[in-house]
């Protein structure tokens, strides 16, 4: 039975990656790891503390690179992992735009997926089940957090002075070949 590494969330609430694998990286986008403070805490910055508790309770050490939300900042920090960490032998990767960098990277240096690196995003994209091997997502419940927003909306019409709310949604993890684990859709 493979070993997991335990994500938690925004929520506190886990989930869990079924990866055997113990050399986990994350390629993250959060500013905090610039040494950047805007004074909020972003989904960015709640996906990293995430990974570092994990590895931090699984006593590994954590291996992190920025990469700024795009697609070239997922190549760039892919390819530095490749470089300085070649024995990383999974990869979670913070955004799709991101993931789509990183694969390119690991495609041009013929790095196969999940066998050389096991592979794992945030968000679930549609191009995440059809892509080969597909991708394992952590998903978020857009429809649940549209129908939040728009009743907070009318909460907020009907009394203006009411607080703000800031409601925690939990993820679903979408296990996909790309993990090196059985499939799901």
């Amino acid at each position: 039975m493979p070993s997991s590494l335990a994500f938690a969330l925004a929520n506190s609430s886990s989930l869990r990656m079924p990866w055997s694998r113990r050399r986990a990286s994350f390629v993250s986008s959060s500013a905090r790891l610039g040494g950047e403070d805007c004074g909020a805490v972003t989904p960015a910055d709640e996906r990293l503390a995430g990974y570092l508790e994990v590895v931090g309770g699984a006593a590994l050490e954590a291996v992190v690179r920025q990469g700024d939300f795009s697609l070239e900042g997922g190549r760039r920090a892919t390819a530095e992992l490749i470089v300085e960490r070649p024995a990383v032998t999974a990869l979670l990767v913070a955004n799709n735009l991101m993931t789509l960098g990183a694969l390119d990277v690991l495609r041009e240096g013929r790095v196969r997926v999940p066998d050389g690196v096991a592979l794992a995003a945030f968000d679930d994209p549609t191009w995440a089940r059809l892509i080969d091997p597909p991708l394992t997502t952590l998903a978020q419940p857009l429809r649940t957090m549209a129908d939040a927003a728009v009743g907070l909306l009318f909460e907020r019409i009907a009394d203006p002075r009411r607080q703000p709310a800031h409601p925690r949604f939990d993820l679903e993890l979408r296990i996909r070949r790309s993990s090196g684990e059985h499939t799901s859709p």
